[in-house]
């Protein structure tokens, strides 16, 4: 953390980018819900760590064999179906 002559703060943050997605408000609502049950800081924490899980995923196997493996795991039905 440093600070300059105009009292801004600035914050040592590894680089990242802010990207902007669509999702249905049901996955929003409950996205939310998972987020403060979960112990997350925050909803973009949440989706950050999935979708880095979900990446190492599929560095192992195809989105197939990924979706055969929750759906035997967890007894879930297509999580691609739209809501």
């Amino acid at each position: 953390m440093r600070s300059n002559d105009y009292n801004i703060i600035e914050l040592d943050v590894p680089l990242s980018k802010v990207i902007s997605i669509k999702i249905d408000t049901e996955t929003l609502k409950e996205t939310d819900i998972i987020y403060r049950k979960r112990g997350f800081r925050s909803r973009s924490e949440l989706i950050r760590e999935a979708i880095a899980f979900y990446i190492e995923l599929l560095k192992r196997y195809d989105r197939e064999e990924i979706r055969r493996i929750i759906h035997t795991v967890f007894d879930v039905e297509d999580l691609t179906k739209k809501r």
